[in-house]
C-alpha cells in the first residue's frame, strides 16, 4: 500500500473532494504524474542547505522573541494558558516564514487568541499563488546566514549523548501521540496483501498510526507506557523502519518536511525545560483526543508555567 504496490493506492477521488477546497491540486491532495512533478521539484527544494539554515534560524527567533517571553509572563501573573493553541500558532507563523518569506503579520501572534484573526491569517496565506512562493523563495535559493555558534550545534557536537536522547523522547512522543492518526488511500484493482487479505477494486483501505503505536505485537507489553529509551541503543538513537512507525508516512510519499519538524520539536523542548516548570491543570482527568485530520486534545493543554531559578557559578 505505501511501497510496493504503491501505484495502486492513489488518495483517490474522494479524498480529493473532501479536501480540495483546503489543499486545492497541491502535493498534499494529488495522484500520479500531478503528484510526481510536484514531490521531484518539492525534493529538490528540501535538499538544500540554505532551507535548512533558514528554518534553523526562523525556529530560534520564534524561541528566543515571542515563545519564551510569553511563557515568562504567564509565569509572572500565575495565568493558565492552552499549550496545545500556543504551539499550533507557533507552528503555523514558523512555516509561513519558511515556506512564504512572509510574517504572518502579527509580532504578537502568540498573545493573540482571537480566532478571528487566526482564520484572517489562514485565508491571506492561502491565497498566495505558488508562483509568488517559488519566485521569491524557493527558486530564487533564498541564501541565509545561520549562526555556527548557537545552543543547538553547540550541544549537537559537543553532547552527542544529550541530542540522543533528546531525539529518542520527540520520537516515543510521537510514537504515542503522531500528528496525523490515519490515512485513508483507494484501491485501483483487485489486491491481497502480504497476509493474504483480499482488498477489491473501490474499496478505501486505511491505516492508523494512532494504533499502530500501541500495538502490542509491534512494541511488546509495555507499548502503552513512554519510554524513550526504547530508541536508543548504547546511548545512540536507533531509528525503527517507517513501516513500522509511520507517523512521517513510508514510501514514496514519506514526508519531506520530517527534519525540519524534528528541528522545530527538539528546538522547544530543550528550552522550554531547560527554563521551565510545566504543571497540567487538571492532570487527574486523562485528556480526550479528537480524531480529525490532525490529532488534537478536546479543550486543549491547559497549563501553567514557572521560571526555574537560575543557578550562580
Amino acid at each position: 500500500m505505501l511501497k510496493s504496490n504503491f501505484e495502486n493506492y492513489p488518495k483517490g477521488e474522494r479524498s480529493f473532494r473532501m479536501l480540495v477546497d483546503f489543499l486545492g491540486h497541491g502535493i498534499f491532495n494529488s495522484d500520479g504524474e500531478e503528484w510526481k512533478c510536484q514531490r521531484k521539484q518539492a525534493s529538490y527544494e528540501f535538499s538544500k542547505r540554505s532551507l535548512r539554515n533558514f528554518m534553523v534560524d526562523t525556529v530560534q527567533s520564534e524561541i528566543a522573541h515571542r515563545l519564551l517571553p510569553l511563557l515568562r509572563r504567564a509565569g509572572e501573573k500565575g495565568e493558565t494558558m492552552d499549550l496545545q493553541s500556543v504551539l499550533e500558532r507557533f507552528a503555523f507563523d514558523s512555516i509561513c516564514k519558511v515556506v512564504f518569506d512572509e510574517d504572518p503579520a502579527v509580532k504578537k501572534l502568540l498573545d493573540i487568541g482571537s480566532e478571528r484573526r487566526l482564520r484572517e491569517l489562514l485565508a491571506v496565506v492561502h491565497g498566495y499563488a505558488m508562483q509568488d512562493i517559488v519566485t521569491n523563495y524557493l527558486v530564487a535559493g533564498r541564501e541565509s546566514t545561520s549562526s555556527a555558534l548557537t545552543w543547538f550545534f553547540w550541544i549537537l557536537s559537543t553532547r552527542p549523548d544529550v541530542m540522543h536522547y533528546l531525539h529518542a523522547a520527540v520520537t516515543e512522543s510521537m510514537r504515542l501521540y503522531p500528528p496525523v492518526p490515519m490515512d485513508t488511500q483507494s484501491c485501483l484493482e483487485d489486491d491481497t496483501m502480504p497476509d493474504g487479505t483480499f482488498v477489491g477494486k473501490g474499496w478505501f483501505v486505511t491505516y492508523s498510526a494512532y494504533a499502530m503505536g500501541r500495538l502490542e505485537d509491534i512494541w511488546g507489553r509495555d507499548c502503552n507506557e513512554y519510554k524513550p529509551e526504547r530508541w536508543l541503543e548504547n546511548g545512540v538513537f536507533n531509528p525503527e523502519s517507517p513501516f513500522r512507525f509511520p507517523v512521517f508516512h513510508a514510501g514514496p510519499r514519506m514526508c519531506l518536511g520530517k527534519e525540519m519538524a524534528y528541528v522545530q520539536m527538539k528546538s522547544i523542548v530543550a528550552c522550554v525545560v531547560e527554563r521551565f516548570e510545566i504543571d497540567v491543570v487538571g492532570k487527574e482527568k486523562t485528556p480526550e483526543h479528537v480524531l480529525s485530520l490532525t490529532l488534537r486534545m478536546k479543550g486543549g493543554l491547559p497549563i501553567k508555567v514557572k521560571e526555574k531559578v537560575k543557578q550562580c557559578c
